[in-house]
């Protein structure tokens, strides 16, 4: 039996798309779920896309172990914490010396750096894998961030990079810097990505609730603005969003009959306790914390929700408040980062680190401008980047001028 270059632990939608997305561009992988039904199901999907055996299914968790290459190279993408733990457990006496654990579930980065030390101990490597862009991401290209010793991340990026999306930088995977730094950079995305959908949010409730807008509406305002300087992911699928129509009832607008409760994750909450853990204020992220949590509370909600007239004609303002208001909620995320990075030995690559969010997660399509911005505030800020950024630009082609 041929071994295969990589293994993927879990079939949920995550791990499927993943697995699908690397034997689609030409990396053997072996797959294991706890229930076998998952399993097969990846497998006859894999069928329809490849006419070679690049994909191999097994039952057991030895035999799947058993069918890698050395050193063995195993993704990890099952249910964070406690289920993550189980299943290290399980691999570490199958495991030999030199072999390498990629944990890429939705993990709380303190939780990755535990785990690095035990499987330290018995010369087994891990790498924090942090992995955004949901489904259609691991599926069709996603932004893949990376934490860890830089001699073993050289030995999985090939594959890797098969599976990442790519943008006017290159592909959207890289090491992002020391240790569990994959999975602080995550829940970093991630506390942004709050901050912004809270933006948008609000601005749909005045639409709403001051002019009367209809949800129609909303997206062709949506839509406009992403084709300026806003032009993003986010603002894209909310134009998408806001002018679905209801299929049980195609007279009405599907997000108006949705209920107004959003829930979480954790990697918001995390990215607060670690701002407040270590003096460092993140108020545009916190407040889009506590908003998701006042969602749920809809009774206490609605008696309060009482709108004072504000002025008309606010559409265009709205447009340069969303556009300060995102670069705010960036740069928050990532002075906190340099801020953790610099207390933790991280030593984070924030080239790297804009490189892999410029496509493939959820914070991807950002203008070229906006980038631009970004990277000569950060560089303003302080922030120690790995080469000067006129160099930088000029090797991604980039037209900008200092």
């Amino acid at each position: 039996m041929t071994k295969s270059d990589i293994g993927v632990i879990g079939m949920g939608v995550m791990g499927s798309n993943l697995a699908l997305n690397l034997v689609e561009h030409g990396v053997s992988t072996s797959i294991y779920n706890r229930s076998y039904e998952k399993t097969e199901a990846t497998y006859e999907k894999a069928k329809n896309i490849i006419s070679n055996d690049a994909m191999q299914a097994f039952k057991t968790l030895e035999d799947f172990v058993d069918s890698l290459a050395f050193p063995r190279k195993v993704i990890i993408i099952i249910t964070s914490g406690e289920a993550t733990d189980a299943m290290i457990n399980a691999l570490i006496p199958l495991l030999s010396k030199g072999d390498i654990i990629l944990e890429a579930s939705n993990a709380y980065y303190k939780d990755t750096l535990r785990r690095m030390e035990v499987l330290k101990a018995v010369g087994i490597h891990n790498l924090g894998v942090g992995v955004s862009g949901g489904e259609e991401g691991a599926r069709n290209g996603a932004s893949i961030m990376v934490g860890g010793d830089a001699q073993v991340y050289a030995l999985v990026e090939p594959f890797l990079a098969k599976a990442a999306a790519e943008s006017v930088f290159g592909k959207c995977v890289a090491r992002v810097g020391d240790k569990a730094s994959g999975h602080f950079v995550k829940m970093i995305h991630n506390g942004i990505e709050y901050a912004i959908m809270e933006f948008i949010a609000e601005i749909y409730m005045l639409f709403v609730e001051v002019y009367k807008f209809s949800a129609g509406e909303i997206s062709e305002i949506f839509d406009k603005y992403n084709n300026t300087k806003l032009k993003s992911y986010l603002m894209e699928i909310s134009s998408i969003v806001t002018k679905t129509k209801n299929p049980d009832n195609p007279k009405e607008f599907l997000i108006d009959n949705v209920l107004d409760i959003a829930g979480a994750k954790g990697t918001g909450k995390w990215t607060i306790q670690e701002s407040v853990a270590y003096d460092y204020p993140c108020p545009t992220i916190a407040a889009a914390v506590y908003m998701r949590n006042i969602s749920g509370w809809k009774k206490l909600r609605l008696e309060y929700n009482k709108l004072p007239p504000t002025p008309k004609e606010f559409i265009k303002h709205v447009e340069e408040s969303l556009y300060g208001a995102v670069l705010v909620a960036h740069l928050e995320g990532l002075m906190l980062m340099k801020h953790i990075s610099e207390k933790l030995n991280f030593n984070v690559d924030f080239l790297n680190v804009l490189k892999v969010w410029a496509n493939g997660c959820i914070l991807r399509k950002t203008s070229i401008e906006f980038s631009t911005v970004l990277l000569i505030e950060l560089e303003v800020a302080g922030v120690e980047l790995t080469v000067p950024l006129a160099e930088f630009f000029e090797s991604s082609c980039i037209p900008v001028e200092f």
